[in-house]
């Protein structure tokens, strides 16, 4: 490839040959081979190559693919890092890589972030059914979903794939604190964290937080063992046994995604933030179980059947247990199932400790009877 009339110029005027600085080089004179990485300063910057003066080197050129890529702006006087491809081409200059240098101060930095733990901000490129691809100094880099912040983890019931992916493509474009967790140039192995990120941030917010504080945010995941619900950039649990002084069997029965939720901080272990919605209400087994007492026939709803028993709704608070043992199989014409109505007799209850022990016996049966022989 012949120069450029221009850079012929440049080099007469600023620089010699390698061949002649090898001719006259003194006994210390040290020659760069291929792939050292030298610093020198840019003196012209063209549309296809880059001239850039090396400490008693003379004149090497950057160009083709070894430039670097089209948003790293390089003008004139800039301080660079280049590395050496051939020591004499053509022209009887050094031969450079922009490109070559840049990648490997790159990851220079980027072990950099690792170690310090430093927080970084990226912009999202793409997105598919792992997580997220973001470049760092020039480097993919790849971000899981499971590395994602509570605001921006696609809590998806089901593991609907289509829906993570939708859910994940709305942040290509953003930008994302994250941190280095996981780096090898020589695997070309870049792995980033949100969540690691968020973590630092949230460290003050936590330290605020106080056991007993009052929360309001919106429910961000549904799972069989709870809520999940935001607010000032935290996420926190309302595990199902706090949404309610009754037993409540499917969380999706109570709550939809989006809703209002206010709550009770009651734990703080480790960054996960424990909550409750049944603290900021009155319980009701102090008040309303005063209606009931041990032998007392009443009239229940089956809400739910377990292995050990049944559970009963006597009212909107509270709920009762029919266990097992307490069943009459010589009584009973069919199954018990969810939705049955039936007269239970109370035979323990323990307000405190939020239970109460019904039985359907004999003369709960008899009951029955002797009602429907009057009517």
């Amino acid at each position: 490839m012949k120069l450029k009339k221009d850079v012929k110029e440049s080099v007469k005027k600023n620089g010699k040959k390698m061949s002649e600085l090898i001719e006259k080089k003194p006994d210390f004179f040290k020659l760069p081979k291929a792939g050292d990485n030298i610093e020198g300063e840019v003196i012209e910057v063209g549309k296809k190559e880059i001239l850039v003066s090396l400490p008693g080197l003379g004149i090497g050129i950057v160009r083709g693919p070894e430039l670097p890529d089209r948003n790293q702006s390089i003008k004139a006087k800039d301080k660079v890092l280049v590395t050496v491809l051939e020591l004499e081409n053509e022209a009887g200059i050094l031969e450079l890589s922009l490109k070559q240098a840049s990648e490997e101060l790159a990851w220079r930095q980027i072990q950099d972030w690792k170690e310090s733990g430093e927080i970084v901000t990226v912009k999202i490129s793409q997105a598919n059914k792992g997580g997220l691809i973001a470049n760092i100094v020039g480097v993919p880099g790849f971000l899981p979903v499971s590395q994602l912040a509570p605001a921006n983890y696609p809590r998806v019931e089901g593991g609907d794939k289509s829906e993570i992916i939708r859910r994940l493509n709305i942040l290509v474009g953003k930008e994302l604190k994250v941190k280095v967790i996981d780096s090898s140039e020589e695997d070309n192995k870049l792995i980033l964290s949100e969540k690691a990120a968020s973590a630092e941030r949230d460290k003050e917010k936590l330290t605020k937080l106080k056991i007993g504080s009052r929360v309001e945010g919106i429910v961000s995941g549904l799972a069989d063992f709870g809520i999940f619900v935001k607010f000032d950039d935290l996420e926190g649990l309302v595990h199902v046994s706090e949404m309610a002084w009754h037993r409540v069997a499917n969380p999706r029965e109570l709550f939809q995604m989006g809703d209002k939720i206010t709550a009770e901080v009651i734990g703080i272990t480790n960054g996960r933030i424990s909550l409750s919605i049944k603290n900021l209400k009155p319980d009701p087994w102090l008040t309303k179980a005063q209606k009931y007492e041990v032998n007392q026939i009443v009239e229940g709803e089956i809400i739910k059947i377990s292995p050990f028993g049944a559970f009963v709704k006597l009212d909107e608070d509270i709920h009762g247990l029919l266990h097992s043992s307490e069943l009459d199989s010589t009584l009973i014409k069919s199954p018990l199932k969810v939705g049955d109505k039936k007269n239970f007799k109370i035979i323990s209850i323990e307000p405190k400790e939020h239970r109460l022990g019904l039985s359907l016996a004999k003369e709960v049966v008899k009951v029955e009877k002797s009602k429907k022989k009057k009517s």
